[in-house]
């Protein structure tokens, strides 16, 4: 240890490091207390953000929990609203095909009692033709021409009366 110069060998890189350090505190420290600084205020604003997001989202959680607890009473209402709409369709449908029905009634009636109607006019109309053509037939031959001309002028305006009338 004869040689071993105190100064250079012990204490040279100590100063070197104290004078590292020292230059480094002075030339670094606020860049990096900036950085820092930034860093935690970046850290703060995402943690705020995230409780924020929490919030949020648990009070949605909630909301949605209420929904689905009350989805079966909105289910059952539809429900019910859809089979009373049903009901009253159905009660719809029935109320007119009875007045359907009843028209149909009333409308085969009518066509009945025309047709009947017109049979009897026709049935009218075919007898009295019968009778009139029997009556000719039995005065042409009970009567003679002269006789059948008085007799027919004397009830024309009878018979005339009769076929009026039907």
């Amino acid at each position: 240890m004869e040689h071993f110069d105190w100064t250079l060998g012990f204490w040279a890189p100590y100063t070197n490091f104290l004078i590292f350090i020292t230059l480094a505190v002075v030339f670094f420290r606020k860049p990096l207390s900036a950085m820092a600084k930034k860093r935690r205020e970046d850290y703060l604003s995402a943690f705020k953000e995230a409780v924020e997001a929490k919030k949020l989202a648990e009070s949605r959680l909630r909301e949605l929990e209420l929904r689905l607890a009350g989805l079966d009473n909105e289910i059952q209402t539809i429900k019910n609203n859809a089979e009373l709409e049903a009901n009253r369709e159905a009660e719809k449908i029935i109320d007119s095909a009875n007045k359907l029905a009843e028209h149909l009634k009333s409308e085969a009636s009518r066509i009945v009692e025309t047709e009947i109607s017109n049979a009897k006019s026709m049935l009218k109309k075919e007898i009295l033709a019968q009778v009139q053509k029997s009556v000719e037939v039995k005065l042409k031959s009970e009567f003679s021409e002269d006789q059948q001309r008085l007799y027919v002028d004397k009830h024309l305006p009878d018979i005339n009366q009769l076929s009026l009338r039907v």
